[in-house]
């Protein structure tokens, strides 16, 4: 049978009665079936069709509940309606695939998550490909025709914990389409509406669970310093960063680097203060990106630090990169500058995907550079939800903490809050980047940590939409 003889049976099948009179709760079960965990909708506006793409939002955050490979940046191309063609776009993969009425999947492989810095005053984010190279596929309600523009049109995204989204297409004049309707969201993302599946737990954890997740951890009172290995198990760790590895080990979450959040969909930050009943802000580190671009990228890491470091006090084989950059204030110790471009304060919008946060050496040489594209995969990711634990160390031996039994609830992150912050000085950057040259080999040990950083709590309502200070854990 052709692929167009195939699309033909199919678009048929989406058309056929039995389709029609599928119930909600019928399509849900179909949706946990195929292993979704998340399930979204989106009421389908006359553009949103083969001709215009699927509109997806205006802000990355818009775009979280659709996971995707990593960003890049590619080549732009005239687009009709839009008034110019930017010289790049950037985008992503999707793992795409159609859940077809028997229940069975079909892959769109060509499928990418796009965004257009040309349309509007932000740039638009939109699906594309998600009918190319799928022989099983439902054109007839995105073909830019009568059905292609109908409203009342409803899609469904169903998301899997492997990253893969399965999507459906709810005719106007279906049973779901009529059903959906008195359907009580849990979550709004941008123009995507969450709802609840069967036989699935929430994949994110309400405020309560959270709060009473963290009530267990906060009773244990003082607990070994100690970090979960998805592979090892249990085992000791030590170092600065062991009071969040700690926390995040009694709350069963493996310590395995990943650009997700961290439990259940929140961010857990924790750091040490002198005391509980303390309330002065301690500075926190928000994300450890990698540079992309500049000497550091190009040379790497050991040579960046031949180039840039300096000796440390107590070892002269030890180079180390430290010291605050904020935006636009040259670094008085380094005399390198850090600088935001291609971004538009005034519009809150990304106005050149090629641009990021660049390090510049006091010769005007690029040292550093973390493009948009590596930006908005880490914060769209990460940082919807987040909660600061305030903790108590102990250096022992053995060292331990105890963590509070106050915290800070922090949701929405919106990608322009956090662009303004570091523009105002209130997100900086604030590297631990070393190496040690004493091994023989002449290699050296690196440690590259480029942190970005903020006061905790001072400064939350810079990056989030939504604080809650001092929160009681249950």
């Amino acid at each position: 049978m052709s692929p167009k003889a195939r699309s033909a049976d199919v678009t048929d099948l989406y058309l056929d009665e039995a389709t029609r009179t599928l119930a909600l709760e019928a399509l849900k079960r179909m949706f946990a079936d195929a292993g979704s965990q998340r399930l979204y909708f989106k009421r389908l506006a006359p553009n949103d069709n083969s001709k215009n793409q699927l509109y997806l939002g205006s802000c990355p955050e818009d775009t979280r509940p659709i996971p995707t490979g990593k960003w890049s940046k590619e080549p732009g191309k005239s687009i009709k309606g839009a008034p110019t063609a930017p010289r790049y776009i950037l985008q992503a993969s999707v793992q795409f695939g159609w859940l077809k009425p028997d229940g069975s999947i079909c892959r769109a492989p060509s499928t990418k998550l796009i965004m257009y810095p040309q349309y509007g005053s932000r740039g638009e984010f939109r699906l594309s490909g998600f009918l190319d190279g799928a022989q099983d596929r439902p054109s007839t309600f995105f073909n830019a025709n009568r059905r292609g523009r109908e409203p009342g049109r409803v899609m469904f995204f169903g998301v899997d914990d492997h990253g893969l989204v399965v999507a459906f297409i709810a005719p106007a004049d279906s049973r779901i389409a009529k059903e959906v309707e008195s359907e009580k969201p849990i979550d709004r993302v941008g123009v995507l509406e969450e709802i609840s599946l069967p036989r699935r737990p929430l994949a994110v954890a309400t405020r309560e669970e959270l709060l009473s997740a963290l009530g267990i951890v906060h009773r244990l009172g003082w607990t070994d310093s100690k970090l979960l290995n998805a592979k090892l198990g249990m085992r000791q760790c030590t170092g600065p960063q062991c009071v969040g590895q700690t926390l995040l080990a009694e709350l069963g979450v493996p310590a395995d680097g990943r650009a997700a959040a961290d439990y259940r969909g929140w961010e857990i930050k924790a750091y040490t203060v002198k005391s509980f009943s303390s309330t002065a802000s301690c500075s926190v580190t928000l994300m450890t990106p990698e540079p992309t671009g500049g000497y550091y990228y190009t040379h790497g890491v050991a040579a960046f630090l031949r180039k840039y470091g300096t000796p440390g006090k107590s070892s002269a084989t030890k180079l180390y990169f430290e010291g605050r950059h904020k935006i636009g204030v040259r670094n008085s110790k380094r005399n390198t500058l850090l600088t935001l471009e291609g971004y538009d304060p005034a519009a809150g919008a990304i106005v050149d995907v090629t641009g990021g946060i660049r390090l510049f050496d006091e010769h005007g040489t690029l040292a550093a550079e973390w493009g948009f594209a590596q930006l908005i995969e880490h914060w769209r990711k990460k940082h919807a939800r987040a909660v600061f634990v305030p903790a108590l160390s102990d250096p022992g031996p053995p060292q331990r903490y105890s963590y509070a039994p106050r915290v800070h609830l922090a949701v929405g992150n919106p990608f322009s809050k956090l662009m303004n912050a570091l523009l105002a000085g209130q997100v900086f950057y604030d590297p631990g980047v070393r190496i040690d040259l004493s091994r023989q080999d002449g290699k050296g040990i690196v440690k590259g940590r480029n942190q970005f950083r903020i006061a905790v709590p001072k400064c939350l309502t810079s990056i989030y939409e939504h604080v809650e200070h001092f929160v009681s854990v249950i």
